[in-house]
């Protein structure tokens, strides 16, 4: 069985691809795909089909397709954001990306297309104040979204409008 993993470098604006031996037990350095700016957050859609990574220069998400033979990345869509990400990770059912902004204290939602494609926010982020600083937001079992406010030494319970996917 071969295993890709991903690394993004804030420093570089790289992507890495690499490829896990499990016989072997080697790591290979497999690619590098230079995606500009700083690069932060990762996410990997269950499938395997698409990744997601945070990008701060620029303020987005660039959703990459994965190649099913070599784990090749393809870039296809960048998508802004309405402040620089900390951390990104996908709803259960693969149709929203969630965001959390430790610089602005904020999480964001983005739809995610039929082709896994992040796409624009539909409502601004979720703000609980600068010194928040969010680090992380998740998804629970019963699709409450819990968020960690490091700033507030926190975890904040999230709720997301079934009707309009506002938080």
């Amino acid at each position: 069985m071969t295993t890709y993993f991903y690394t993004a470098s804030a420093a570089t604006g790289d992507m890495g691809t690499y490829r896990l031996d499990y016989e072997a037990g080697r790591v290979a350095h497999v690619a590098t795909t230079h995606a500009g700016g700083s690069l932060s957050a990762i996410a990997i859609h269950p499938d395997r089909h698409r990744l997601y990574v945070a990008e701060r220069t620029a303020p987005g998400i660039v959703t990459y397709s994965i190649g099913p033979r070599d784990g090749a990345l393809t870039e296809l869509a960048r998508t802004p954001t309405a402040s620089q990400l900390a951390y990104v990770s996908l709803a259960a059912d693969q149709r929203a990306i969630y965001g959390a902004s430790y610089r602005d204290g904020s999480v964001c939602v983005h739809p995610v297309d039929a082709d896994g494609v992040a796409g624009p926010a539909p409502h601004p982020p979720l703000s609980f104040g600068e010194q928040a600083r969010c680090h992380a937001v998740v998804e629970g079992p019963d699709g409450v979204l819990w968020v960690s406010a490091l700033g507030h030494d926190l975890l904040y319970r999230v709720a997301r409008d079934p009707a309009t996917g506002a938080l």
